[in-house]
């Protein structure tokens, strides 16, 4: 009865981590859908929750919960259509991006390591390149809400950190 459980309560535990999965990557896409800025917004939450998510639910589907909210920001962003502004703020890093990624990208061409090996250093490489193409699509007033947002998230984050003061680690952080 007791492995019964155990199994039961794992796989309660990845159903809800594949649900959290779920509803990060629709809410990053929806709201990059509906801006850089609320898109960018949206995945530093995750961030800022990633930690903790990633303590309480050990299992593959939340590990990859910020890469997939990072990809699902990038989808939502690159499906509207870019404005002239922003058309001509990014044509002059196009081909620095081009150079960024290629240089990578022909290195894991070339059989040196084990594949698993190289596709991690490819994406450590080249995963979060297109931010520098968001943040040139963005203006001065997108900025300063974006550093507001950071700010909140921050305030947050010390909220949680005067908790884990108060409290202690482990209604936050499970011993494990």
């Amino acid at each position: 009865a007791g492995t019964v459980a155990k199994l039961q309560f794992s796989r309660a535990m990845i159903l809800i981590s594949r649900i959290i999965c779920a509803g990060a990557l629709a809410g990053c896409f929806l709201a990059a859908r509906k801006s850089e800025l609320a898109g960018l917004c949206v995945l530093l939450a995750v961030g800022y929750l990633f930690g903790i998510t990633r303590a309480n639910l050990p299992n593959a589907a939340t590990y990859f919960l910020f890469d997939v909210s990072v990809a699902s920001v990038y989808a939502g962003v690159w499906m509207r259509p870019l404005t002239p502004a922003q058309r001509y703020r990014i044509r002059g890093l196009l081909p620095w991006i081009l150079c960024l990624v290629g240089w990578p990208l022909l290195l894991f061409l070339i059989p040196i390591q084990n594949p698993l090996v190289q596709l991690l250093g490819l994406r450590s490489a080249v995963f979060f390149l297109p931010f520098i193409l968001i943040g040139a699509m963005m203006d001065g007033r997108q900025f300063y809400r974006l550093a507001l947002c950071i700010a909140v998230l921050d305030l947050i984050a010390f909220t949680f950190a005067i908790l884990e003061f108060v409290v202690g680690l482990e209604p936050f952080y499970p011993h494990n």
